[in-house]
This record gives structure tokens, sequence and C-alpha cells, in this order.
């Protein structure tokens, strides 16, 4: 009889043990249903996403890369076309396009004011003066930008000039 009650509590154990593995088992196919299901909408949800991020391109592409050639930065584009700030950035990302710090929008127009005036015969002096800036930092910054002084317009700039005193002094202007 003894032999008989350590087979039953044997194959009592087994069972329970056996039992334990089949609600594992339940519970993993649970969780792997559960995860199989998030992950098809997780997949659905990124297709939609990549939609909507293409739409948004199509729709403010052209406004975005007037806002960027115009130099704002990403919260002045954000505010422009009414959205978040996440929401330009991955636009930008999208487009392929990076907004300029302010300061190199500054040394841009700088350079461009600097040509303009050097091309007018304005001389170093002149232009250190209208800049605030001194002659050496012209003469320097025009020679990194490759910017030359045109000497020929400097005659036709005192014409300008001496047309646009007559007239401010007879005052047509």
């Amino acid at each position: 009889m003894e032999e008989l009650d350590k087979i039953d509590k044997r194959v009592k154990s087994i069972t329970n043990s056996f039992d334990k593995l089949i609600k594992e088992a339940k519970s993993f196919n649970s969780v792997m249903f559960s995860y199989n299901r998030t992950y098809q909408s997780l997949t659905e949800l990124s297709l939609d996403l990549s939609e909507y991020q293409t739409e948004m391109a199509i729709k403010y592409a052209k406004e975005m890369v007037l806002f960027v050639e115009q130099g704002l930065s990403v919260r002045e584009i954000a505010f422009e076309l009414d959205l978040f700030d996440d929401d330009v950035k991955q636009l930008l990302k999208t487009l392929n396009l990076t907004v300029k710090a302010k300061s190199q929008i500054k040394l841009k127009r700088y350079r461009e004011q600097l040509g303009y005036l050097a091309e007018l015969g304005f001389t170093v002096n002149e232009i250190g003066e209208k800049l605030d800036k001194s002659p050496n930092t012209i003469k320097q910054y025009c020679r990194i930008n490759g910017i030359k002084f045109n000497e020929e317009s400097r005659p036709m700039l005192q014409v300008e000039l001496d047309d646009l005193m007559n007239d401010i002094a007879e005052g047509d202007y």
C-alpha cells in the first residue's frame, strides 16, 4: 500500500506540474497574441505616420523652402505654419532641409552688404566707417571671401551722389 501512495503522490505531483505548464503555456500564448496584435498595430500606425509625414511634406514643401531661405528658425516656421516645433523638425528632416543658425544668416547679409559697397566703389576706410568696423577687418574679410573693390565705379558713384544732392537742394527729392 505504501508503494501505491508513493505512486499516487508522484502522479499528483506530475499532474500539478503539467497543469502549471499548461497555464504558463496559455499565458505565454496570450502574451504572444497580445504582442503580435500590438506589433501589427504599431506597423499600421507606422504606415499611417509615414503617409501623414508624406502628406505634410507635400503640403508644406514650398513654404518650408521659402522660410529656410529667409533664415527663419524652427520656432518661427512653426508659428508661421501653425504647427508644433517637433512637426517642423520632422518636416525639415523629411524634406532634407536644414535651418541656418542666426550667425550664418547675419554673416551672409554682412557679406552681401560688403560686396555691394565694394562694387559701388567705396574704399576700405569708407566701408569701415559705414559698417562700424576697422579697415583691417574689412580688408581681411574681403580677402577671405574674394570680394574685389571696383575702383571704376567710384567716379560714377560721385556723379550719382552729386545728382542726389542737387535734387535734394532743389526740393525734387
